[in-house]
């Protein structure tokens, strides 16, 4: 399958497009291969996310931690960050979800913080969000430990992973990942 296909799964998960009014052509262009907005990633293409984070959007610097004209206060690029894929290639992660700097300590897994920060550690990264935001925003390293472990076939991941699985507030692609 085309990278395409994958971008695609990865909005299915995105609460914007389940819970909001987001689709592929808010961004993309379907008679093109090309995106129409975030492509420079300006205040421009935060109005996308803003339309329905207005709250944030009036505070933009307490929930940024970042000067608002700064790359750090562009919502894709904490939201939908570059994931380096192979061959010299990039793709932009479209599950549009929250950095998870503890998930690159706990599991090298890649989180937008330090694509920014590269200087810094991914211990740095987490110690810095938590002591923003508190800890772990929805449970999202708990979530990701349990479909590592799932994955492992470890037998502590059952009952998380039937929680997960029975959740209605969990994306279909994730509840059939859990599934399989």
């Amino acid at each position: 399958p085309s990278d395409d296909n994958y971008q695609y799964l990865s909005l299915l998960q995105s609460r914007c497009a389940r819970a909001g009014d987001l689709t592929c052509t808010d961004c993309h262009d379907p008679h093109q291969n090309d995106v129409t907005i975030g492509r420079n990633r300006s205040p421009q293409s935060d109005k996308l996310c803003t339309r329905c984070h207005q709250d944030i959007a009036r505070n933009l610097t307490s929930h940024t931690h970042h000067p608002a004209d700064s790359p750090g206060s562009r919502c894709l690029n904490c939201h939908m960050p570059r994931l380096d894929i192979p061959m010299g290639r990039y793709v932009t992660d479209h599950r549009i979800t929250v950095p998870n700097p503890e998930a690159t300590v706990a599991l090298e897994i890649p989180n937008a913080c330090s694509n920014c920060h590269r200087t810094e550690t991914p211990r740095w990264a987490a110690r810095r969000f938590t002591e923003r935001y508190g800890h772990d925003p929805r449970g999202l390293l708990a979530r990701t430990l349990t479909l590592t472990a799932l994955s492992r076939g470890e037998a502590r991941a059952v009952e998380p992973g039937l929680r997960l699985l029975t959740d209605p507030r969990e994306s279909p692609p994730l509840r059939a990942t859990v599934a399989t």
